[in-house]
């Protein structure tokens, strides 16, 4: 199986030395191209308020002669991750929850929904300015590698801490999202190979989120009408137990949803699997003694003083974020509020983080696309990680999974079909200029680790196990070595 996720890998062929491959890639390229094979913008997008693919970013630490403070962009982009795992534990989830609460929605619902759209706001915004501010194609590389992303990090990620091994998902809504990704990806291809995107190519990505949005909220009444009944938000599993029948929740076939481990499984699917409970207190006790010891002494210190370091951060998420906090019919009633101001200030971290990894680059000399594959894919998407990471140690599996696959989805049609429709209306209808180094790349890649993903959950009855997580995130790795290993060693 590792194999065979690794060998997805290899299906991608190397970025050309010189050129950025995939993330921010795309402005190295712009400037090889000759000036007469592109088509000018039109007169209102001629010039860049602020262009990065003319002139580098300058150092902001060139004062320091001894070298010390650049090593503060570390600490910056690790602050910029902690202040918004503060963001989604304590106000994105619990907005999220309290309108799936509000308006009974199911998990796969919000989670492809609204949980996906409010942590894409990154990419919208990186696609966006990318477009009118920096006229470059860094939205583009930025989208793919999300992409690759989420589908192996999160959903592999969410398997590892779920509360319940191998991880199970519903073939309908499962299916569903698969097939959209994978349609997705496809126009993505199609769209930017040749170079430049149309109003109507614009517009019909634009005209697929719309179609995705209404299959998500049909789902439930097709499978329905198909003769289906879907697992509805399990109860809490009687006590010395570990899993119960959900009354009333019968197909007309008579078969029923089996909560397991507190995680709503289809009956079908439980007979035919042997499930474990992934219990917190299952866990070994802490070794009081030895190196393991001294390291967790020194962690504990270390998140203190991260927890110290975040208070005036957290003080401002409390006077700007309305708490979802405990669950009660008025706090469900702050849910819009609450999601609208977490997604603003998700988006504020991510562009602190790719700001700051302008700064490696220049200081560091490390290529701009290995920073973009590390550092900047990791900045967008990490909201998504870890929404996703909190609702599966949750028992929410169904939530996790269509967050990582409904980003995917997102990413592509509203990501960058809005801010390319914005473009060409704006424009009278002239197309947006775009540059295809890697992308090509990037789609085979795309389209590989899903088919090969979605081989193995299908042939595992429709569940994911460990082994399959750890290959995924391996098969990651992989990815990030082979693509970023020629230009780390040809120096960008």
């Amino acid at each position: 199986m590792l194999v065979l996720l690794l060998a997805a890998s290899a299906m991608v062929a190397r970025p050309p030395i010189g050129r950025a491959s995939v993330l921010r890639s795309s402005m190295t390229a712009l400037r090889k191209v000759p000036a007469h094979q592109r088509r000018a913008r039109p007169e209102m997008f001629a010039e860049p308020l602020f262009s990065l693919a003319s002139a580098a970013p300058e150092s902001l630490t060139a004062w320091d002669p001894t070298g010390i403070a650049k090593w503060g962009w570390w600490v910056v982009i690790g602050y910029m991750f902690a202040a918004q795992a503060k963001v989604c534990d304590e106000f994105f989830v619990p907005a999220i929850e309290a309108c799936s609460r509000k308006f009974s929605i199911p998990e796969d619902v919000a989670g492809a929904t609204l949980m996906a759209f409010g942590c894409n706001g990154p990419e919208l915004g990186v696609n966006a300015v990318s477009i009118f501010v920096t006229h470059s194609d860094m939205g583009v590389g930025t989208i793919i590698g999300s992409e690759i992303f989420n589908l192996l990090c999160i959903i592999g990620g969410a398997t590892l801490v779920a509360p319940i091994a191998p991880l199970p998902v519903e073939k309908g809504p499962f299916a569903r999202d698969c097939a959209f990704y994978a349609v997705a990806a496809v126009l993505l291809g199609v769209v930017v190979m040749d170079g430049e995107v149309s109003k109507p190519e614009a517009t019909a990505l634009v005209f697929m989120a719309g179609l995705y949005a209404f299959a998500v909220s049909q789902t439930a009444t097709w499978l329905e009408n198909a003769g289906f009944r879907r697992c509805i938000t399990p109860r809490q599993p009687s006590e010395g137990s570990t899993s119960d029948i959900l009354d009333g929740d019968l197909n007309e076939e008579g078969e029923a949803c089996v909560v397991v481990c507190g995680v709503p499984v289809s009956a079908e699917v439980a007979a035919a699997t042997d499930f474990v409970c992934v219990l917190p207190e299952d866990d070994p006790p802490p070794d009081e003694s030895g190196p393991k010891a001294v390291l967790s002494a020194v962690l504990s210190q270390a998140g203190k003083a991260l927890d110290f370091s975040l208070g005036p951060f957290e003080h401002i998420l409390e006077m700007t974020v309305p708490d979802c906090r405990p669950a009660t019919a008025e706090s469900d009633e702050k849910w819009l509020p609450a999601f609208a101001a977490s997604m603003f200030w998700l988006a504020v971290c991510s562009l602190a983080v790719c700001l700051t990894a302008d700064q490696l680059t220049v200081d560091f000399g490390i290529p701009s696309a290995v920073v973009g594959l590390t550092v900047a894919a990791a900045g967008t998407s990490f909201a998504n990680l870890l929404s996703s990471l909190i609702e599966a140690r949750r028992g929410r599996v169904g939530m996790a999974v269509a967050n990582a696959l409904g980003s995917n989805v997102q990413n592509v049609f509203l990501a960058l079909g809005i801010p390319w429709l914005a473009y060409t209306l704006l424009s009278g209808g002239a197309p947006l200029q775009v540059t295809a180094t890697g992308i090509g790349e990037g789609v085979v890649f795309m389209l590989g680790s899903l088919v090969i993903f979605v081989g193995f959950t299908v042939a595992a009855n429709f569940t994911i196990n460990k082994a399959l997580a750890r290959g995924a995130l391996v098969a990651y790795g992989g990815y990030l070595v082979y693509t970023c290993a020629p230009l780390l060693m040809a120096g960008g």
